[in-house]
């Protein structure tokens, strides 16, 4: 099971009442979980320290971060330079660590293709994550670094099997077919059903062929249907694709309203906007 949003709102201090007893209990009881936790706040405190800057920070925790990396080292190789190594280091990490739950639920929700996609993304996100204490990262860096593919929700697992068209389409989108999956939400967007989840597809689908103006357009466009099952994650893919042509100030807005609420992207909008200052 993928706990990272929980642990999120753990350290964040955003659990409460029952909610915070249970996960005391869970700590105290279950000591997988607690192992996890302990590696999620280690490496959480390595990049909010990068992120601040502090020039003297707590070299203890740095020490064990690194420890954690090497002990998940299958075997030691050459390492040509720097970026390479950490990279070999970051993939042993991301196969290893706790984000493996995460990998497990990836390939049972997409295609082969696109776990695949997923898993090299997050090994690229760790490597991402060493270079934040070099002060390298921009717009684009940011985009990598917190982009990750789009797990249709219920509400639209629920419209795929009432609708053999919405099907296709969303198969067409993840087998990679994206000239096609832009013919069929094209069609589907002149549904009144089916227009908002269209038109979101098409966003997604759009930044998937590198057409980034484009999916701003259509992100957009999801946003003036007001709020819907899909406004939130509209709004966070939105903030990336500003990133991705390196608008700050628009990707800004996007997510400052997305830190501001209660939502499943908030704590990582909070995170990218301390990134970009």
């Amino acid at each position: 099971m993928d706990y990272t949003e929980l642990f999120d709102r753990y350290i964040d201090g955003r659990l409460e009442g029952k909610e915070l007893d249970d996960f005391e209990k869970k700590i105290s009881n279950d000591i997988e979980f607690r192992k996890n936790l302990d590696k999620y706040i280690r490496l959480h405190n390595v990049a909010t320290e990068a992120v601040r800057g502090a020039e003297d920070s707590d070299k203890e925790t740095d020490q064990l971060s690194l420890k954690d990396i090497a002990k998940y080292g299958r075997e030691k190789r050459d390492k040509p330079d720097e970026k390479t190594a950490a990279f070999k280091e970051a993939l042993d990490l991301a196969e290893k660590d706790s984000l493996k739950s995460r990998f497990s639920m990836l390939r049972k929700n997409l295609p082969v293709q696109l776990a695949v996609a997923a898993t090299v993304i997050v090994a690229i996100l760790f490597t991402v994550l060493m270079l934040l204490r070099q002060n390298k990262l921009n717009n684009t860096d940011l985009f990598t670094l917190y982009y990750l593919p789009y797990v249709e929700s219920d509400q639209v697992f629920e419209i795929t099997r009432s609708s053999d068209n919405f099907y296709l389409a969303i198969k067409a989108f993840e087998s990679g077919d994206y000239a096609r999956a832009d013919v069929l939400f094209m069609q589907l967007s002149d549904s009144a059903e089916y227009k908002v989840y269209a038109t979101f597809y098409s966003g997604l689908n759009y930044m998937q062929m590198g057409r980034w103006e484009d999916a701003v357009k259509k992100l957009q466009d999801v946003l003036l249907f007001g709020e819907t099952q899909v406004e939130i994650p509209a709004r966070w893919y939105l903030g990336l694709c500003f990133l991705r042509i390196d608008d700050s100030k628009s990707a800004r807005i996007q997510f400052e309203i997305l830190a501001s609420t209660k939502n499943e992207f908030a704590a990582r909008s909070r995170r990218i906007l301390r990134l970009m200052h």
